[in-house]
């Protein structure tokens, strides 16, 4: 949902830059047709939300000494989860079609809008699931009990801790998290704890502005449409948002520090990211305070040109750093 707020300023020229619709291929207008033209069984997959899964190539990334055979650990991870991730969607969407029905946009997912029964929905989950644990057993018995994990807290969440405030929150975040750890069991490449920290904390900054999102967009209508969102208010989530933000920056800038203390980067080198580091982190923020960036993060990102551009240069810088 592309959320607007009529009081703001006029749009900074590099707002105009990235955010155009003449320029932006993800801008809503052009996005949400899309989706909605897509084939029912594809919209109930969710495939944009996929996009999460790339955090499986963390460790490899951050490792820079892989090889093909673990590259090819990643890929089957990623496609191991993307599945599960799909399955667990299907199996959400029939807990909450009658809630999705009086949502906004919601209202037109395929089981919320009968295009797709839940008989049909829970044998696609089935189906997805089964296709997820197989190519995961390849993988190990590891990253089979980290799909198992997955799977049980997505459940848990559908169906009560969605409605524990604070609670709901973390989980959203960990769930986040849990992807890079299920890349490193997959690859058995153990990332740096700094990445972890880091990882951790920008999912936490997702989840409190996915929920501050909501919050401000529903209004006194926020506690009917997801009961949770009652127990928040708008001053404490923003709060949460910019803290967790902060804190991550500054670890990553403690991670810059540590490889410069070991010689693995030169301080010239790696400092530098930072800069991008912290472009994305204060433009999320940005995007979220303003009301200009989705409730779903995925889709959020995938919208905004700027936050685009800023980690595929961060990609390929740190990438020339390291490599």
């Amino acid at each position: 949902m592309k959320l607007q707020n009529t009081s703001l300023a006029e749009p900074s020229n590099f707002d105009l830059m990235f955010n155009s619709p003449s320029v932006c291929l993800f801008e809503a207008a052009e996005f949400i047709p899309l989706v909605s033209n897509l084939p029912p069984l594809v919209r109930l997959l969710r495939p944009h939300q996929w996009t999460k899964n790339l955090l499986v190539f963390t460790p490899l990334f951050f490792y820079a000494a892989w090889n093909e055979h673990e590259l090819l650990l990643g890929v089957l991870s990623f496609i191991s989860l993307s599945a599960l991730a799909s399955a667990s969607y299907c199996l959400n969407d029939i807990a909450d079609r009658e809630a999705d029905r009086r949502h906004p946009t919601k209202r037109t997912r395929p089981i919320a809008a009968g295009e797709i029964s839940p008989r049909a929905a829970v044998a696609v989950a089935v189906t997805l699931g089964i296709f997820a644990f197989a190519l995961g057993s390849y993988l190990g018995p590891w990253f089979i009990f980290s799909l198992l994990l997955y799977l049980g807290l997505e459940l848990a969440y559908t169906y009560r801790l969605k409605a524990v405030p604070v609670v709901d929150i973390l989980l959203l975040a960990f769930l986040f998290f849990l992807r890079v750890l299920a890349g490193s069991l997959a690859t058995h490449i153990e990332p740096s704890p700094w990445i972890l920290i880091i990882t951790w904390l920008i999912s936490l900054m997702l989840a409190t502005g996915k929920r501050l999102l909501e919050r401000v967009a529903y209004g006194d209508n926020a506690a009917e449409i997801r009961p949770v969102l009652g127990q928040y208010s708008a001053s404490y989530l923003r709060h949460t948002l910019t803290s967790v933000g902060s804190a991550a920056l500054v670890c990553y800038l403690l991670w810059c520090s540590e490889g410069v203390a070991t010689h693995r980067f030169r301080a010239a080198e790696i400092f530098p990211s930072s800069i991008i580091v912290a472009f994305v982190l204060l433009r999320y923020q940005l995007l979220v305070f303003n009301e200009k960036f989705d409730e779903d993060p995925a889709r959020g990102l995938l919208r905004d040109r700027g936050l685009v551009l800023a980690v595929f240069v961060y990609v390929v810088y740190l990438g020339l750093v390291m490599y």
